[in-house]
């Protein structure tokens, strides 16, 4: 049965109960499962129910015809705990099967073993663990597959379990999971598999069967990858059509290549090309591959070249006059979509180090207000502590604040908010460990520009607020260098880089000069009050500098 409901904090969950006559034939899969739908945007609710729901249909379906098999009937899946916690699965099979009986198993486990969606996928592990252990037992007692199709090897043979590229990134992905380097559950799913799987694509020659009966894929087998494979695949990626994981159905990545589709931007193909280092860079301190490989990576990766259309533009006068018209604000109902903006066209700031921003990362520095953009565990009353991100080190750093901020009542707003023992200054946006509190505020503001006819393709977003200000900055003539510290850039010299910094470790910036280029720059327009969200201007008291480092 399948419920939704709807917790006394106000989050959303999807809770699925397994049936009794399920539970007693399966018994490893749990009573029910809950999944939270927090990280979900609102207006994505019913089309995630919905495929959840379907997924979770299939799967019951599925289990169900199992049962009904007879050839199932004789099967015994036990589960061994070891000591140590690791848990082992064994499948009995009669020493009877017939080669017929087996290949009828099979056939029935692949036809009903469609993939599931993320939040279903281990639910499915009972069926996928017994098709894995019917082709082994078959591969065990039967001959080889006698017709191939043409240009498709046979599948792995048992005692060399690394033989193929294939193995080698699977073993590389259970390697990844196991030590933890993926916080987040899509990272797998959406950045690497796709670039491995072109990699594995381009560079293999021939096709094969990963199990007998399996359908073909392209592979190559780890010993036959060169120099000349590298840069076959190297060439093939910076041509490869944009978005290439969402490929049309039934082309791999060979097809796409033919389909004479526009390339994908230099950008997009470097940050390919670096997934898949990563994975050539383990292999080789394993010794799976040659380490003369990974210079090929490196030549690619040092000669990539921005495209020159590309990055994000600054927005021009006249579209930062819409943006900020009072029109535009009318409906708003939550402070972040008033301050986020505003916020960040005056600091040039990220979008999460905006809406991470707490009540304590409102300072004073020298008697000059400042915004404290730094990494750090924020500790609350409730739940576990959220660690707070910069994109690099040299991204921290206090920058003071205009005063067109201050006019507005940021103080005050501030003020109000420490008042009232709230710890981050935005309510309403939730917390993601890859993204902070940034998903709203990025979907919010691209709404708006497409509402304001401003959207272009990806060059202007919130991040384009940075190259405003930049361009603002070059126009009243603050030095590069210093401009570049405000945004938090690494700075192009060694003596940005290593020794601007102060007594306390920040960046060293000269506040006074800043906050005057600041007040100096002509918008062209002025940022107005809005009583919803702009208190009263009136002095109001600000966290010290000192005792406040994370």
């Amino acid at each position: 049965m399948l419920y939704l409901s709807k917790s006394r904090h106000g989050t959303w969950r999807f809770r699925v109960v397994v049936p009794a006559h399920l539970r007693a034939a399966f018994p490893e899969l749990p009573g029910d499962m809950s999944i939270s739908l927090r990280s979900v945007p609102r207006r994505a609710y019913a089309r995630t129910v919905r495929n959840m729901t379907l997924a979770w249909w299939q799967l019951q379906a599925a289990l169900e015809a199992s049962m009904a098999m007879p050839e199932l009937t004789h099967y015994t899946l036990t589960d061994v705990i070891h000591p140590d916690g690791r848990r082992e699965r064994t499948l009995t099979t009669s020493p009877d099967d017939t080669p017929e009986q087996l290949r009828s198993v099979l056939e029935f486990l692949e036809r009903t073993g469609t993939p599931m969606p993320a939040p279903m996928r281990h639910l499915a592990q009972r069926l996928e663990d017994i098709r894995r252990r019917m082709v082994e037992a078959r591969a065990a007692t039967m001959s080889p597959v006698a017709a191939m199709a043409p240009n498709v090897v046979a599948a792995n043979d048992a005692t060399e379990p690394m033989r193929w590229l294939s193995d080698a990134v699977e073993a590389w992905r259970a390697d990844q999971e196991r030590v933890g380097a993926w916080t987040v559950a899509g990272t797998w799913r959406n950045t690497y598999e796709p670039a491995l799987r072109a990699f594995r694509e381009l560079i293999s020659l021939a096709q094969r069967r990963p199990t007998p009966g399996a359908e073909p894929i392209w592979d190559i087998p780890l010993s036959q990858i060169d120099q000349s494979g590298i840069e076959r695949y190297l060439e093939g990626v910076r041509r490869l059509p944009a978005r290439q994981g969402q490929r049309p159905t039934g082309h791999d990545t060979k097809a796409l290549l033919g389909l004479g589709l526009p390339p994908q931007s230099p950008i997009s193909a470097r940050g390919k090309i670096e997934h898949v280092r990563v994975f050539v860079q383990w292999a080789c301190d394993r010794d799976l591959l040659p380490s003369e490989l990974l210079k090929k990576f490196k030549q690619a990766l040092r000669g990539a070249k921005a495209d020159p259309n590309g990055g994000y533009r600054a927005f021009s006068n006249d579209e930062l006059v819409r943006m900020f018209a009072p029109a535009t604000f009318g409906n708003l109902k939550h402070a972040w979509q008033f301050w986020a903006c505003r916020i960040a066209l005056l600091t040039g700031a990220r979008v999460r180090e905006v809406a991470d921003l707490t009540v304590d990362d409102i300072v004073h520095r020298d008697d000059i207000p400042c915004f404290w953009f730094r990494a750090g565990a924020v500790e609350e009353d409730h739940g576990p502590a959220r660690r707070k991100r910069v994109k690099t080190v040299t991204s921290e750093r206090q920058i003071p604040i205009a005063t067109a901020l201050l006019d507005l009542g940021l103080l005050e707003f501030v003020a109000a908010r420490r008042k009232s023992k709230k710890v981050w200054l935005w309510d309403e946006l939730i917390w993601e460990d890859k993204n902070g509190h940034a998903r709203y505020v990025t979907e919010d503001f691209a709404e708006r520009l497409r509402t304001l006819g401003i959207k272009t393709n990806r060059s202007k977003t919130f991040h384009s607020f940075r190259s405003t200000l930049l361009q603002a900055f070059d126009e009243v003539g603050l030095d590069s260098g210093i401009a570049e510290r405000v945004v938090g850039h690494k700075g192009q010299s060694v003596r940005e880089t290593h020794y601007m910094r102060g007594p306390d470790g920040l960046r060293a910036l000269p506040l006074k000069l800043v906050r005057e280029k600041l007040d100096a720059i002509e918008w062209g327009f002025l940022l107005q009050r809005d009583p919803r969200f702009c208190p009263p201007t009136a002095t109001a008291a600000v966290t010290s500098v000192e005792g406040t480092q994370p």
